[in-house]
């Protein structure tokens, strides 16, 4: 239903919220990129959102460097962060291989993935 409303977004974030704490199924079509990552700003509160935004980040290896970076600026340092939920995903060990990815340039252009690897680091294990 999400998706058939996302040619009206105001609709479609309305539903979101209302649906996202209930529905394993738009939990995972965000994972997949089915629903825009960003809907998950609408939800930060839930640990949810931080198990979501987990499973999206450890698909780095498929995703551009790019994309990688923006989901941690845009989403974990730009809402998740605040959230006592998000600690576990900090904690995660993930965050040591992704920390390596961004920092390591594979496939990156220019200093951007240094410089979340670097925030990412300063959060995560400092």
């Amino acid at each position: 239903a999400v998706r058939a409303l996302l040619g009206d977004k105001e609709a479609a974030l309305r539903l979101f919220k209302d649906l996202f704490s209930r529905s394993k199924k738009l939990r995972w079509m965000v994972v997949t990129e089915e629903v825009p990552s960003e809907f998950l700003r609408e939800v930060a509160g839930h640990p949810a959102a931080s198990v979501a935004l987990r499973r999206m980040l450890a698909g780095y290896q498929r995703a551009t460097p790019e994309h990688i970076c923006q989901l941690i600026e845009d989403l974990l340092f730009g809402q998740l962060i605040e959230e006592a939920h998000s600690q576990q995903l900090l904690k995660h060990r993930l965050m040591q291989k992704l920390i390596i990815w961004l920092y390591s340039g594979k496939g990156s252009t220019g200093g951007r993935s240094r410089q979340v690897a670097e925030e990412l680091f300063q959060v995560a294990f400092i």
